[in-house]
């Protein structure tokens, strides 16, 4: 079985960027008025085995702001002597594709959290640039990337990367309250969605898995 082989290299591809092919599919037009967005903080997936929970706990329980979590995740599989006491999130089902980007159409933020794994290897999941096109808000747990790679503008740099519940709630009820803050992140945000050069990424893509099949990497 190839995962008993191990694996003697490893190359690097953004794939994670993949998303960024569907902006015209799920892309909603932005608006500033946050009453446009209800929900402030979701989180759209799985339990992944608890392999998340502390960083769930921490993130999306306790906090004084509409929190919601959405999919195959039930207050059933948390610990409950971790969550003793602290306050839920709202949690809903599962959604089809086309309902979760409805769904995501009303969320202002969410955060990126990962396993321990993504973030060993210090990979940015999918979900951040799922985020951009939905037009949410897409905070960055600290953990997941410490050198701040996903971000170019030293002011996103600054606020967009978090290490504390508090510290999130915080800074979505600065997005709340300041219309121009929440306009000049999803300037930039969208910043990021138009470099983004198609032709290219599939280019070096293929140029790459060429290499590959005849041994020059």
């Amino acid at each position: 079985k190839i995962n008993e082989l191990g694996q003697k290299s490893v190359t690097y591809f953004p794939l994670e960027q993949f998303p960024l092919f569907m902006r015209n599919i799920y892309k909603r037009p932005d608006s500033t008025k946050v009453e446009d967005r209800p929900i402030d903080l979701a989180y759209c997936g799985s339990f992944r085995g608890g392999r998340r929970q502390k960083d769930m706990i921490e993130y999306f329980f306790n906090r004084n702001i509409r929190t919601e979590m959405t999919g195959n995740i039930k207050i059933a599989q948390f610990n409950p002597k971790w969550i003793d006491g602290k306050k839920q999130p709202i949690f809903n089902k599962s959604l089809k594709q086309m309902e979760l980007s409805k769904y995501m159409h009303n969320t202002l933020a969410s955060v990126v959290i990962a396993d321990p794994l993504y973030i060993d290897y210090y990979d940015i999941a999918q979900r951040a640039y799922e985020h951009l096109i939905y037009g949410v808000v897409n905070f960055i747990d600290l953990k997941v990337d410490p050198d701040k790679s996903f971000y170019e503008n030293p002011f996103m740099k600054d606020f967009m990367y978090v290490s504390s519940g508090e510290e999130l709630e915080r800074k979505i009820n600065m997005l709340k309250q300041d219309e121009n803050l929440l306009r000049q992140i999803r300037m930039h945000q969208h910043m990021i969605i138009d470099s983004f050069d198609y032709k290219e990424y599939v280019d070096k893509f293929k140029a790459m898995f060429i290499k590959l099949i005849k041994g020059e990497m």
